[in-house]
């Protein structure tokens, strides 16, 4: 995932669509909620107008306390930023596949999981790729489907509630009711049950929706029984 910061909630939030059209999972927040907001579900962070920032060089040093293995980006003109910089600076004006292609080769070089890779048990959700494949069986996901799994991915194996798949996954501008969450799992689910004859995600009632690998179908075996199994099919 991708937490884009900005002074305007209404820029960081256009930005971010940018790159969930691009089939990135990514949040928008303003300097000050994205402290709260910031952690290592996060690959990187995307500052999209450091100069109005205020005392940007102690704001870059607060984020680096909570998670200094998120690598920090920052589009802008300006190259010195104080005594704490971003891990990497990126011209203003530079195009949204041009920002992922520079985070990517900055992750790459550095060993680290770049925005945009999505991989988990045979999954690849990876937007590069076109579609969602299972052991490279298309599973012919809509655009939303995709999104919505990729949320999971991430959060894996932490379960995610309806309202965090909300806040993760979908436009904050146009946001479809809660409920409509369990249509798109219901979907998914049965697209994967035609290649592996079970559900691909099951339901937590008290924490929300995981994805079901068979690391965790195995545990959930053991604490169930081989009947647990049937359940999911």
């Amino acid at each position: 995932m991708l937490l884009i910061i900005d002074k305007s909630k209404k820029k960081a939030n256009s930005t971010a669509e940018i790159f969930r059209y691009m089939g990135i999972v990514a949040r928008a927040e303003t300097p000050e909620t994205a402290l709260g907001e910031v952690s290592l579900l996060y690959r990187a962070v995307l500052l999209t107008s450091p100069d109005l920032v205020s005392d940007l060089g102690e704001y870059i040093k607060s984020l680096r306390s909570y998670v200094s293995s998120v690598p920090i980006f920052a589009l802008s003109d300006t190259k010195y930023f104080g005594n704490f910089t971003p891990d990497s600076v990126i011209g203003a004006k530079t195009t949204a596949a041009m920002i992922i292609k520079h985070i990517k080769e900055f992750c790459d070089k550095h060993s680290l999981i770049a925005p945009g890779e999505y991989k988990l048990a045979g999954l690849d959700a990876s937007p590069s790729l076109g579609c969602v494949t299972y052991y490279s069986q298309p599973l012919n996901l809509t655009r939303t489907e995709s999104m919505i799994l990729r949320a999971l991915m991430r959060t894996y194996p932490v379960p995610l509630s309806p309202k965090g798949i909300l806040k993760y996954a979908f436009a904050q501008s146009r946001l479809p009711d809660v409920t409509g969450i369990r249509t798109h799992i219901s979907s998914i689910n049965k697209k994967f049950r035609d290649i592996e004859g079970r559900k691909l995600i099951i339901s937590d009632d008290s924490r929300g929706y995981v994805i079901l690998t068979p690391l965790l179908l195995r545990d959930l075996i053991d604490r169930h029984g081989e009947e647990y199994a049937s359940a999911i099919k």
